[in-house]
């Protein structure tokens, strides 16, 4: 009898213990779901996007150290006084971020001078970039120090004081300079386009590699030199110098380079006439590289010829020759 009044005890204490966990696992399971929807409801509220439409006609990029400005003139961007053609890609890239500003969290207001110097956004140290259209201000981001993380950036828009942590690193972003900017094409036509090419390398005959028509129907002629063309070998070349870029432009008060005269190249396109002068300065120390310059009457700058296209101007006839 005992041992019945036992059995059934423990019985009744297994069957109040079991709704009790059921009932404290159920409050957990409902709490963290509360606190999952709370922290999904507050990242919809933190998070904000600054955007605009509109395209921009003008941008300037003010840093500590001087300013930037960008415009654009009858379809094409051009950057600095002197109006440098820009590279497309790289423009193309700052409207893309000035027009969307992803703000992750606003986290105070820049009411003071500690709070401005706190983020880095006081006058000596921000980036202020400014875009406009038709002159009137579309967008201006004041970018101030990034995160200890490097992955976001503290800025503020327009003349509001609050203060936000935006996604990326806008201050790597906007620390573009005009040489990055600037396009480093020095002249580029079609590559069907170049129907002659004309060399002329000192105290040597100068010569001339002609083509008529398109497709099988190219006819190909050569002038001062008595060999026979190879066409693949000429089609490649003539394909191959329809582009020039620099790595690097040389400082605008530069008008001449003190070196040795390696060619004049002379190329026509469609009913123009493109001439460039390929001056090689010979390495300054023992197994150093000659360094080659161009000058072009595409542009009025002097520029620096990369050592892997300088090969494809320096031809001889035999390299296109059967």
């Amino acid at each position: 009898m005992h041992e019945m009044i036992s059995k059934f005890t423990l019985s009744l204490a297994i069957t109040s213990v079991i709704p009790r966990k059921i009932i404290l696992l159920s409050s957990c399971a409902l709490l963290l779901i509360i606190c999952i929807l709370q922290g999904i409801s507050k990242t919809k509220d933190t998070v904000k996007t600054f955007e605009f439409s509109e395209t921009p006609d003008a941008i300037s990029i003010q840093k500590p150290d001087g300013e930037i400005k960008l415009v654009l003139e009858n379809g094409e961007w051009f950057v600095g006084e002197k109006k440098y053609p820009t590279l497309q890609s790289t423009v193309d890239s700052i409207i893309d971020d000035i027009k969307s500003v992803r703000a992750l969290d606003k986290v105070g207001k820049a009411n003071s001078q500690n709070m401005l110097d706190r983020y880095e956004l006081n006058d000596g140290q921000k980036i202020v970039v400014t875009a406009s259209l038709n002159g009137k201000v579309l967008r201006t981001i004041h970018i101030g120090k990034t995160s200890s993380t490097g992955g976001q950036t503290y800025v503020m828009f327009d003349d509001n004081q609050d203060v936000y942590l935006s996604a990326g690193n806008l201050k790597n972003t906007f620390a573009e300079t005009i040489e990055t900017i600037r396009s480093k094409i020095v002249y580029s036509v079609p590559k069907e386009s170049v129907s002659k090419v004309t060399l002329k390398y000192p105290n040597q005959p100068v010569w001339t590699v002609s083509r008529s028509g398109q497709g099988t129907e190219i006819s190909w002629a050569i002038s001062g030199y008595d060999v026979e063309l190879d066409s693949a070998k000429a089609l490649d070349w003539l394909n191959s110098v329809a582009t020039l870029a620099t790595p690097v432009w040389c400082y605008d008060d530069v008008q001449d380079i003190p070196g040795d005269k390696e060619l004049d190249f002379v190329l026509e396109s469609e009913g123009k006439t493109i001439t460039l002068e390929i001056t090689k300065v010979p390495a300054m120390i023992e197994g150093g590289a000659d360094i080659y310059y161009g000058k072009c009457s595409e542009t009025p700058y002097l520029f620096e010829i990369a050592s892997y296209t300088v090969p494809k101007f320096l031809k001889k006839v035999e390299d296109i020759s059967k």
